[in-house]
């Protein structure tokens, strides 16, 4: 461009000249420090002010340092032509209530204003990250820049210029309006009542908790699964709307979800495997039962048990999903919602939700950015405590159910211990991470055995599977089924491949890790499975979610409903065993506290309870003259949870010594160093073997002496070398390798530490292979917590 002044800004009139001026400069120094004006860029940027109105030159200024401004917040380079900058300089034209704007212009920062900025066909094409948050925080940088600028305020200035020069990572979504956090979901605190974005699951305990109001309105999130989070876990939300506010009785109490028509037909599903169960051609029954039990005059009818537990209206038929919730799927970016109290409508822009309360704009959220925040637990003083698993024990990770106002109690679940391997039953969401903070890693539990599709249940596994090591699953060919249908629907992908599943069968018994399971279906509302364990001479019982009661069993069996086979197996199945896990909860799909307290004083005190947060001082019965008394409860107890709470089951000092045996042999095949070698090798570095203690602090290897030892841990702790802190070592993995390879000088100390979190206790084993007793292949030192 022949005769361009030095200045970006070419032919600028105004009132001030002299401020012009100096805007201009300050602009294109500013621009050119942070790196957005190059000389590839420069001649770009000066084609701009070619050609405009006078008029126009302030929206101009503006415009061209806010799309500066968005380009480095986003790290997209946008391309300025004057159409780009026309389309923006249009939307704020629009926003702005005066004909001739002066220098004191700025640009709008409500929420339409982003949304139409955000429209920008040149702007909305490129997709970066919290799109919204990103345009808010650029308009509010260039509204600064602009003020001190015109202020000459170089202070402020340069502080907007160190904060454009760093990388900005936006993690929080766009706001506004009365909306909260709310433990991974958002609510917007509506005149209405709550309307919560997103669904995490066991939402409704942390309402409950914190004394709050349980939403009735819930819109679901662009994405339903995300981070290993499902946002669409809609069980216990319904059950508590139908069953505890009694939307059985008043439909205008159904719990409303808003969301994508996709979404809505696959949250539908799973909701359908959740209440009604499997449908009759999806229940593999007679495959399921072996031929054995078959035999014997075994049988389970699981549709005809399901439908005799199923909620019914009042007109005899089986309550339809529509009787549980009522769905409301966006509409050309629109969903309305009708209250008693008034008209809400949400608005849908690209994941931004508007909300209006009978037509009036109130708030706004982003729901592309979903939060992930998990909650908060206490610390554990790890370096006080040893955990070695059993041989056989329970490690309860929770023992509560959806409806404990505690979020501290987890819902049901365990760890099995055999052999000091670990199977999980029904992982409570929080286990994985639990697991992982404690050093409990995947190579010591990859083996799950899912009881049925609730989500209390199921969500946990869900959790597991994706986060990233195949496990081995272990239930029906019904059960796996259903929770495919579930879990596809929630992720949309086909899980099938993330896992490998193992069918059990009913009425023989099933070998997992040396241990003999049986397995039976309980008395539930959809197929449910409970198992007895036997090993090393001991035998541990675990009913799942089952309904107990002998009259009903009797009653059932009178109607048709189950065989007589089947109710001595519904009385008998758990009551045999050493150690009894029993659930408990609300009659008819659960064990009441007064069938558990009727049983013998024998059987109750080879029992805990689960499945229920607390267990009553005294329960009401009803005598058979028609008298009405309370009974006191005895000899029912709930476990603690937690690793070291563990359940150890003695056995045999055959099975004790089989058990450490195999430990170690499994450690030492785990090892990434021993992976390959022969059976007789490994046969070899186990009978050489030695066991040592190490103090906390003491030097294990000093540097200058023979690299004679290879160290093999058998449990997570720190080392730390002379140069630096090494990270948390798993179990199996190893340090002082070169002993392996050739015998040299070692050139640093190597010290047991404490370090922040990690798992430590005051001593650790050592298991040593000496060169002379392992033919000199290689020195491993074993340590073992």
């Amino acid at each position: 461009m022949e005769g361009r002044k030095k200045s970006l800004l070419i032919g600028r009139r105004s009132s001030n000249p002299a401020l012009q001026s100096y805007m201009d400069r300050e602009i294109e120094k500013f621009f050119r420090d942070v790196g957005w004006i190059t000389k590839e860029s420069e001649q770009q940027w000066s084609d701009l002010f070619c050609g405009h109105d006078a008029a126009d030159l302030p929206y101009q200024e503006i415009t061209r340092m806010f799309l500066g401004i968005l380009s480095l917040r986003s790290n997209v380079r946008f391309i300025l032509t004057h159409e780009v900058c026309d389309l923006v300089v249009d939307v704020l034209k629009k926003h702005v209530n005066t004909s001739s704007p002066g220098d004191d212009l700025l640009m709008p920062e409500d929420t339409d204003f982003i949304i139409q900025i955000g429209n920008v066909s040149a702007i909305s094409a490129i997709q970066f990250p919290n799109e919204f948050e990103t345009i808010r925080k650029s308009i509010q940088s260039t509204n600064t820049l602009a003020e001190a600028i015109r202020l000459r305020d170089k202070e402020k200035i340069a502080s907007t210029k160190q904060e454009l020069k760093r990388t900005l990572q936006i993690d929080k979504p766009y706001i506004h309006g009365s909306i909260r956090n709310k433990e991974n979901a958002y609510v917007f605190e509506s005149k209405f009542g709550p309307i919560q974005i997103g669904i995490p699951p066991e939402t409704i305990k942390y309402s409950m908790a914190k004394g709050e109001a349980i939403p009735q309105v819930y819109v679901l999130p662009p994405k339903l699964f995300a981070d290993s989070l499902n946002a669409a876990e809609i069980e216990f939300p319904i059950y508590f709307n139908f069953f505890i506010k009694k939307a059985f009785m008043n439909r205008d109490a159904r719990i409303i979800i808003v969301g994508d028509p996709d979404q809505i037909k696959r949250i539908r599903i799973t909701f359908s495997e959740s209440i009604h169960g499997p449908k009759p051609d999806q229940i593999y029954i007679d495959e399921e039962i072996h031929p054995i039990a078959k035999a014997r005059g075994y049988n389970i009818d699981l549709p005809k048990e399901m439908l005799q537990l199923s909620f019914r209206r009042p007109t005899g038929e089986v309550a339809p999903i529509e009787d549980y919730a009522i769905f409301i799927p966006w509409k050309d970016g629109e969903a309305v919602v009708r209250r008693t109290e008034g008209l809400l409508k949400i608005v849908n822009t690209r994941g931004l939700l508007q909300f209006y309360e009978d037509d009036a704009y109130t708030a706004a959220l982003d729901t592309n950015q979903y939060p992930r925040v998990l909650p908060s637990k206490e610390p554990r003083n790890k370096s006080n405590w040893s955990f070695d698993p059993p041989t056989f024990g329970v490690t309860f990770l929770g023992t509560s159910h959806g409806f404990d106002p505690n979020p501290k109690n987890n819902t049901t679940g365990f760890i099995l211990w055999i052999n000091g391997s670990g199977i999980l039953i029904d992982p409570p969401t929080t286990s994985t991470d639990y697991l992982k903070e404690n050093g409990i890693k995947g190579m010591f539990i990859n083996k799950v055995i899912l009881t049925h599709c609730h989500s209390d249940h199921d969500s946990g596994l869900l959790v597991k599977i994706l986060d990233g090591e195949k496990i081995d699953l272990y239930t029906t060919k019904t059960i796996n089924a259903s929770f495919q249908r579930k879990m596809n629907g929630i992720t949309g992908v086909d899980l099938s491949e993330f896992y490998h599943f193992n069918p059990v069968t009913i009425g023989n018994q099933v070998n997992i890790l040396g241990a003999k399971f049986e397995f039976d279906y309980a008395h539930h509302t959809i197929p449910t499975l409970r198992f007895k364990v036997t090993y090393g001479g001991r035998t541990l019982a675990y009913s799942s979610d089952t309904l107990y009661d002998p009259d009903v069993f009797t009653k059932i069996r009178e109607l048709g409903v189950i065989s007589k086979e089947r109710e001595q197996s519904l009385r008998m199945f758990v009551f045999d065993a050493d150690v009894i896990i029993h659930e408990s909860g609300v009659p008819p799909v659960h064990t009441s506290i007064f069938n558990l307290n009727e049983l013998p004083t024998h059987t109750k005190k080879r029992m805990l309870i689960v499945h229920c947060h607390a267990i009553p001082a005294t329960v009401e019965k009803t005598l058979p003259d028609g008298k009405k008394i309370q009974v006191e409860v005895k000899d029912l107890k709930i476990p603690p949870c937690g690793l070291e709470n563990t359940l150890v089951i003695q056995t045999s000092p055959e099975h004790e010594g089989y058990s450490q045996s195999s430990r170690k042999f499994k450690m030492i095949s785990d090892s990434f160093f021993f992976k390959s070698v022969s059976p007789k090798i490994i046969c070899d570095l186990f009978d050489a073997m030695e066991q040592h203690t190490v103090e906390e602090g003491k030097i294990m290897i000093e540097a200058g002496t023979r690299a004679d030892a290879f160290y093999l841990l058998t449990s997570p702790w720190h080392v730390s070398t002379q140069m630096k802190p090494a990270p948390e070592k798993e179990i199996s993995s190893t340090f002082s390798e070169e002993a392996i390879f050739l015998e040299k000088q070692r050139w640093q100390n190597i010290t047991r530490t404490v370090l922040q979190a990690s798992m430590l206790t005051p001593r650790a084993n050592i298991l040593k292979f000496h060169p002379e007793n392992s033919g000199k292949l290689w020195k491993v030192t074993s340590c073992k917590k």
